[in-house]
């Protein structure tokens, strides 16, 4: 027979409290969980029997991440319930630690080569941490390595078959602007792996999906493909992104299409003054909620990009409540406002009512069977670009939902990025 849950008791979070990943300890005293209570978060205990909390940490980092999925993980106990293990994030950067009871707490040894982690596990009877790690010049690998010791972690696997050699790779430098009323944007910064000594190289300034994710110095494939090509590349971590804070995240609740606009437009100018990018040749880039970032900016500062590039992009934000996934269908209650009092906001910040005003070539991609964001959002955007005389190119992947997973599909993808950058933004 199942067991019942008899009574509910709420320890820890709340409505604007955010918890993740509450974990045992293996001797059943603790549980340890991370709450943004103070504004980051932060790992704290709770003492079962004597029904205590205590917080283990306090730092200007993040020690948890947005739980799209089920069994995230950025903490685990160690077998002697000493100590805990955590991915700890600060500016983009990840590391991973290990935390004493104590509230003492110092890097891992043995991860230092990698600045990414996922879904951290420990062995139960010794020593050993097994992890997804990379960096920007490492792709993804499961690792295990011992945390006591600076050892080089033993490779299990390798997302890709291919060695690349890291010196090919350009490494992310985290970077940040103000802007026009005294915010800081974070972003980070990747220069071109071939670049003349009084060269201004072109410049792609990505916009990630989410809207509340982050960029971090894991392994973009999309990155190192630019960099190699002579590209200098500025992720943007716009108001709203995850990683850098509760009121840093909150930013973007209510402002989703507008703030993140304005830091993907401000970016591209902080590349400009730092003369870190050709002011003639910029690109603007995203997908999903990125994408419609990019949409907004091209109709609000038309000239500014050379062109545009959206995969999957949000184009109407009336339909996109009617037409998205379940698991996300009140999602914009948060980042827009709830219907029907913030209708007219829909109306503002859906990028097909103002297509009208795009005059850059834009790039556009979709999956066919995409149900997070329907086609028909992408084939509207199409049209207005038919219509209006706009250079655009359309390309519809059959068999492709959020993204692409089929080897033929990321090669054609690759293949026309590369030659519609080439003719459009490179090309005298």
């Amino acid at each position: 027979m199942l067991p019942d849950i008899r009574t509910v008791e709420t320890i820890a979070g709340g409505t604007d409290i955010a918890i993740f990943q509450p974990t045992f300890s293996h001797d059943g005293k603790y549980l340890a969980y991370v709450s943004d209570d103070t504004g980051w978060g932060q790992i704290y205990l709770y003492d079962l029997a004597r029904r205590e909390h205590r917080q283990l940490t306090n730092d200007a980092a993040e020690h948890a991440r947005p739980a799209w999925i089920q069994g995230m993980r950025t903490l685990a106990w160690r077998c002697d319930n000493s100590a805990i293990f955590a991915v700890r994030t600060e500016k983009g950067l990840m590391r991973l630690w290990r935390y004493g009871l104590d509230g003492s707490g110092e890097p891992v040894q043995a991860a230092t080569e990698f600045s990414a982690f996922e879904n951290i596990a420990a062995a139960p009877t010794e020593d050993r941490l097994a992890c997804v790690a990379s960096s920007s010049a490492i792709p993804p690998c499961v690792v295990v390595l011992d945390p006591l010791e600076s050892k080089t972690p033993r490779i299990i696997t390798r997302s890709r078959s291919i060695r690349i050699k890291s010196e090919a790779c350009s490494v992310a430098r985290p970077v940040f602007w103000n802007t026009n009323n005294g915010d800081i944007v974070h972003g980070l910064y990747y220069q071109p792996t071939k670049l003349g000594a009084e060269e201004v190289p072109p410049a792609v300034v990505l916009s990630h999906g989410g809207p509340t994710l982050q960029y971090t110095m894991s392994f973009y494939p999309e990155v190192q493909f630019l960099t190699s090509r002579g590209y200098a590349v500025l992720q943007v971590n716009y108001r709203g992104s995850s990683g850098h804070g509760r009121e840093y995240m909150l930013k973007l609740r209510g402002a989703w299409g507008e703030i993140d606009r304005q830091d993907l437009i401000s970016g591209a100018q902080y590349l400009i003054d730092k003369r870190l990018a050709d002011p003639q040749r910029l690109v603007a880039m995203g997908n999903s909620a990125g994408g419609t970032t990019v949409l907004l900016a091209l109709i609000h500062s038309p000239g500014l990009f050379r062109a545009g590039v959206c995969s999957y992009a949000i184009s109407n934000m009336l339909g996109l409540v009617e037409d998205t996934h379940k698991f996300e269908e009140h999602y914009l209650d948060t980042m827009i406002g709830c219907l029907p009092e913030h209708h007219e906001i829909y109306l503002e910040r859906s990028a097909i009512l103002y297509a009208d005003k795009i005059r850059d070539a834009t790039l556009l991609f979709q999956g066919a069977d995409d149900k997070v964001v329907p086609r028909n959002q992408s084939d509207s955007i199409a049209e207005a670009l038919r219509q209006n005389k706009v250079p655009y190119e359309y390309h519809v992947f059959e068999g492709e939902g959020h993204g692409w997973s089929k080897t033929e599909t990321i090669s054609a993808y690759y293949a026309s990025l590369e030659k519609f950058l080439r003719q459009y933004v490179l090309a005298k």
